[in-house]
């Protein structure tokens, strides 16, 4: 009986109970709910927070091709990046061999796509997302000058700037510098004020190599017994006009220097009547754009030509000089005769008719990335930009991909790296990009002049050599600053140049 009455009193108890047991019952279960909704991605992200990426992410992002019927040369300079991974082409993404500061590093090919309204438009660009990604540790640009200006202030103007390497040659691409930091940019070609000097030296360097044996020649730009006199075409059509603009305006302040004439600047490449440029005196064009549209130059040339030759007229016509983006197999296919012996500048000093040298190009890039990315790693040069912030997460083993960046932009901002390009070498210092030589000198970057001989780009100096006698091999120079040899290996890479931070 006794046990019976206990039970029924444990009964009662719990039914008295029940209303609160259920009520908590009720409002804990949306608890363990939220905990497990809420609490278990918290600790994963705290986990991430803690390790960081697990891979860093080098993007090389190019222009996005544009159909078929154009080459893609962007891909060449992807396949001559891939070169001594030996990856497959087709891959848009691949691990790479080495690892930075202990994380896994892959290359990821990427493309910037012009609008209608912009060679790049604000948050449409590729960039604005590439900038603001967790793993970017790195960036190559193989974009057009004007798309490479367009895009620069998306990963420079932050707080930690992403590091870039440029294949763009504008020298005057950098933003404005919010701070009196420096941007970490590196140059894999020598920049356009220096196609412009080679451009406007040329009559003078042709005159030496055609007048050898006359003094006069040596110190006076000739041809044909004349001045040079400039007519400066600026391609207004072109796609690339930051490139073009400054190609035009920084050959007439190079003109002005050097002290012979700009008779003419057109916006376009629309010919002026065969009196006034006979008048003018014009005897060299130099032209500013694609070859396309220097091919219609050139055609107009020749029927001015033409026609003074019906008429009897005495009428010379002048040397054209092309830019480097002319510097197509297409031009060559599509002129025909039309563009025999004209000349154009050149930032290799090899041409390659398959690729334009951008396989070579996309070589040496990944030479640089390799050997820098060693070099930043043999400390941790992310303590001077990082300082005792850095310094608490590296004791915490809080890593971070923008420790990585302060790494690499502390040992780019030193400039003590040479890098050795397949035996050639080259140094980033404080006066910009220099050759070294076997000895240990140095030497800038320069362009080169090319000529059209029979179908082909043929070097001009080499030209110059073939024709003139034995006894006057030497030459050809004497008319120019005596510049410092960079040796056989060195002439067989592309220049290296950076701007003066």
């Amino acid at each position: 009986m006794a046990n019976g009455t206990q039970a029924l009193q444990g009964l009662l108890g719990w039914l008295a109970s029940f209303p609160a047991k259920a009520w908590k019952f009720l409002t804990e279960l949306p608890a363990a709910l939220l905990a497990a909704i809420v609490l278990i991605p918290l600790g994963t992200w705290v986990v991430a927070f803690r390790d960081g990426p697990e891979v860093y992410k080098i993007v090389m992002l190019s222009s996005a091709p544009e159909g078929k019927e154009k080459p893609d040369y962007s891909q060449k300079f992807w396949g001559g990046f891939l070169k001594e991974v030996q990856a497959p082409e087709e891959k848009q993404a691949i691990t790479l061999p080495f690892t930075f500061r202990g994380v896994t590093l892959q290359v990821q090919r990427e493309f910037e796509a012009p609008t209608a309204e912009s060679p790049t438009s604000g948050a449409k660009s590729q960039s604005y997302d590439i900038a603001r990604r967790r793993d970017t540790l790195l960036v190559v640009l193989n974009l057009s000058s004007t798309q490479t200006k367009e895009v620069l202030p998306e990963y420079l103007q932050r707080p930690t700037p992403i590091p870039l390497i440029l294949t763009a040659t504008n020298p005057n691409l950098l933003p404005p510098k919010l701070t009196e930091d420096y941007y970490p940019v590196l140059r894999m070609l020598p920049t356009d004020d220096q196609q412009v000097k080679a451009a406007a030296d040329f009559p003078k360097v042709k005159a030496a190599a055609d007048f050898p044996k006359v003094k006069a020649a040596a110190d006076s730009p000739r041809r044909d017994g004349g001045e040079p006199v400039f007519w400066v075409a600026e391609d207004t059509f072109s796609d690339n006009q930051t490139y073009s603009h400054f190609l035009a305006t920084h050959f007439v302040e190079q003109a002005e220097r050097s002290s012979f004439g700009v008779h003419l600047w057109s916006s376009s490449y629309s010919v002026l009547p065969l009196d006034a440029l006979s008048d003018l005196g014009i005897n060299w064009v130099f032209f500013t754009g694609d070859w396309s549209h220097a091919l219609i130059l050139i055609r107009q040339l020749n029927a001015i030509s033409k026609r003074a030759k019906r008429e009897h007229r005495p009428y010379q016509p002048p040397s054209v000089i092309l830019n480097e983006t002319s510097m197509d197999q297409q031009l060559i296919t599509r002129g025909g005769a039309d563009v025999e012996r004209i000349y154009l500048t050149y930032s290799l000093p090899k041409w390659n008719q398959s690729d334009k040298g951008m396989g070579d190009l996309g070589n040496d890039t990944y030479q640089v990335v390799k050997q820098l990315l060693a070099a930043a790693e043999k400390q941790d040069f992310a303590v001077e930009r990082g300082g005792s912030l850095y310094e608490l997460k590296a004791l915490l083993g809080i890593r971070r991909v923008t420790d990585a960046r302060n790494a690499l932009i502390t040992k780019m901002g030193l400039r003590d790296t040479i890098y050795d390009l397949g035996g050639t070498k080259c140094e980033f210092d404080k006066d910009g990009t220099k050759w070294v030589d076997e000895s240990n000198h140095k030497s800038a970057p320069t362009f080169h002049v090319f000529q059209v001989l029979n179908g082909h780009f043929q070097p001009f100096d080499q030209i110059a050599i073939a024709k003139r006698p034995r006894d006057h091999a030497g030459s050809v120079h004497t008319s120019v600053e005596p510049s410092p040899s960079p040796g056989s290996k060195l002439m067989q890479r592309a220049a290296l140049s950076q701007p003066t931070f």
